[in-house]
């Protein structure tokens, strides 16, 4: 939370936090025709909303980030004047809290399959920022925020991405999350960040697990470093098929190298 390319990660408070609003039944009277054109009279109750009583709750920052500007929002580094973004989730309208936390590169396949096993969907998909921070796990580039990866002249780098859903969620700049629902525009995002990733020297694998989308599909398609390096996959049978041949392609050129 202290690193030079993120901002905003102070604890806040949140003054709307654990409202109750007290309901009170107040009688009003009143009068109608009845049907012998007499006077009659009525008492109706109706609830009246009282003034909210709300506690002020300190909200520490959990690891959540949004998207840089959008001019940034595509590119692997951070400048001083346009750093990450950390959001507090459960302030505003994200509904919820962070999700899973990012593995950094490791040597342990229990480490990541422990992780793969933990983490659950919630119906909303936004692949523009997976990319850029796997892009973001690989790169070894002064400036970037983490320097986990190898040194590009000297090291393979390949991104597998995969989805089962097409983008449904976007970035909303202005309000620094990625509430906004713009398909179209988180379609341009994708393809952006993914001709940015290949272009740095890094093959992008793309599998599109059952979805359905026609547009969404081709958008998968572009974004691989090919059509070899594209998987359609059904089934789970075709998911484990995909990742095999990937992986048997990743221990080949590793046994060559």
């Amino acid at each position: 939370r202290n690193a030079s390319w993120i901002t905003n990660t102070a604890d806040v408070s949140d003054p709307k936090a654990n409202c109750t609003w007290p309901q009170l039944e107040i009688p009003a009277t009143g009068t109608y025709t009845c049907d012998d054109d007499q006077a009659c009279s009525y008492t109706d109750y109706n609830d009246y909303s009282q003034p909210k009583t709300c506690q002020v709750v300190t909200r520490a920052w959990e690891g959540c980030v949004a998207s840089q500007s959008d001019l940034l929002d595509a590119n692997v580094s951070v400048t001083a004047g346009n750093m990450v973004p950390g959001v507090h989730p459960e302030i505003g309208y994200w509904g919820g809290g962070c999700p899973a936390e990012m593995i950094r590169l490791t040597n342990s396949p229990a480490t990541i399959k422990t992780a793969i096993g933990a983490l659950t969907a919630n119906g909303a998909t936004y692949i523009a920022p997976g990319l850029l921070w796997a892009w973001r796990l690989v790169s070894p580039e002064l400036g970037a925020p983490l320097h986990d990866g190898g040194p590009i002249a000297t090291t393979k780098k390949r991104i597998i991405l995969m989805t089962d859903g097409s983008n449904t969620h976007s970035a909303n700049y202005a309000g620094q999350d990625h509430t906004w629902s713009d398909v179209a525009a988180a379609d341009a995002k994708t393809l952006q960040v993914c001709d940015n990733i290949k272009a740095a020297g890094i093959e992008i694998y793309a599998i599109a697990f059952e979805v359905t989308d026609a547009s969404a599909q081709n958008m998968l398609s572009q974004c691989a470093s090919g059509p070899p390096y594209y998987y359609n996959a059904t089934t789970i049978a075709d998911l484990g098929a995909a990742f095999k041949k990937i992986g048997n392609e990743l221990v080949a050129m590793r046994l060559a190298r």
